[in-house]
């Protein structure tokens, strides 16, 4: 069997408290910050092993750390085809409701393709795990809009996104 992904676990600390978060399951750990130069050879030691994909997530919230998601994005970019973001999107929601609307598509621009947002639901009336839940109707529909023009959202989506 051959690893297809490479996961980056982003120190830092998190911004929400979610019941269901896996990270208050395995317990603290010391973290130190990410030498940009042993990720650069991780990155070209998976892409030796034919890995496609990078995750970043970890056991805090990856975008509270944005310049070093940045870079980290921009040059795994150039090497794996697929790029992942794991978070819980609050960064992402307060930058897009201060009217800035920029994080989500930088992020985009340079070179992330595939965004996973950790939720209970997505209808709102069925989340209590977070002060912030509220927001992610409304968080779903503006990572819909910056993906994908409106005409791609599926109408059977567009009534839960408003709930």
């Amino acid at each position: 069997m051959q690893a297809t992904s490479l996961s980056v676990n982003m120190p830092g600390p998190c911004n929400a408290d979610c019941p269901f978060c896996i990270s208050k399951l395995t317990g603290h750990c010391e973290e130190k910050a990410i030498d940009p130069s042993a990720l650069m050879k991780a990155f070209k030691y998976a892409a030796h092993h034919k890995v496609d994909t990078v995750l970043f997530t970890g056991k805090g919230e990856p975008t509270l750390n944005f310049p070093f998601l940045e870079l980290a994005i921009r040059e795994a970019s150039e090497i794996f085809p697929i790029i992942e973001l794991q978070t819980n999107g609050l960064v992402l929601w307060e930058d897009y409701t201060s009217g800035n609307f920029k994080l989500l598509d930088r992020l985009r621009h340079l070179g992330l393709t595939t965004l996973s947002i950790s939720i209970c639901d997505f209808i709102a009336s069925f989340n209590s795990c977070s002060k912030y839940i509220k927001i992610y109707n409304y968080m779903l529909f503006y990572i819909f809009s910056t993906f994908w023009t409106s005409e791609t959202i599926s109408s059977e989506l567009k009534p839960f996104l408003f709930q």
